[in-house]
């Protein structure tokens, strides 16, 4: 029971409408999509949230939210904006997993070259 790739049972936690179950829609207006929010442990009915942030105690390593199943996740390195962001980073399991919601696990990624690039997360849904 899948709508939009997301379970049915994740639309029901949130009591999102049915017009508004689709993988594009955005019923909190905060500009991430219902996919997005799905795969990042975000609240799709709470305007707020990060999908990927820098690491307070790391410039140089992102950290973000994956979830244990249902989605599948790829870090995409770029040397400046101006280039395709054809390098792969692996990611690894964060040792801080407080505050995780159920269902997800921290991950962080170092910029390639040290201290400097760009990095980018592509989230999959499966069904």
């Amino acid at each position: 029971p899948f709508t939009g790739g997301i379970p049915n049972s994740w639309w029901d936690l949130y009591f999102i409408a049915p017009g508004e179950r689709t993988a594009g829609a955005d019923p909190d207006g905060d500009g991430w999509t219902n996919a997005q929010e799905f795969a990042f442990g975000l609240l799709p009915n709470v305007a707020a949230g990060k999908l990927v942030e820098v690491d307070s105690n790391n410039p140089t390593r992102i950290v973000f939210l994956q979830r244990d199943s249902g989605a599948s996740y790829v870090v995409r390195s770029s040397a400046d904006l101006g280039s395709t962001f054809d390098g792969t980073v692996n990611a690894t399991l964060a040792e801080d997993q407080s505050g995780v919601p159920t269902g997800y696990r921290r991950y962080q990624a170092n910029f390639p070259s040290g201290n400097r690039g760009f990095l980018k997360v592509e989230a999959t849904l499966s069904q």
